[in-house]
């Protein structure tokens, strides 16, 4: 005959622990612009490369042709940059195109 055993349980409350999040402030980064035929692409990253902010003419409302104007990438331009200095406290970049 197999023994059975059963073992008792009991109920422990768990308790929620909490993390407070640590706003991070970028001072200087690099700001990525690869521009095809059809559109382009703006990526700002801090000095280690992680990426802060990225966006696109068409991400601000450009569609078709539209996207691959100058105005449209200025556009595009000023939106991130603008989303990544209020996030992040982003002030001073290097240029980086491809």
């Amino acid at each position: 005959m197999a023994e059975t055993k059963t073992a008792k349980t009991t109920k422990v409350k768990s308790t929620k622990v909490i993390k407070k999040k640590v706003k991070k402030t970028v001072n200087t980064g690099m700001a990525f612009v690869q521009s095809t035929f059809n559109n382009t692409i703006i990526t700002l990253t801090d000095e280690a490369g992680e990426v802060l902010g990225q966006g696109s003419p068409s991400a601000v409302g450009f569609k078709g042709a539209k996207r691959s104007t100058a105005f449209a990438a200025t556009k595009a331009a000023t939106e991130v940059g603008e989303r990544v200095v209020k996030k992040y406290g982003f002030w001073s970049r290097k240029k980086c195109f491809n």
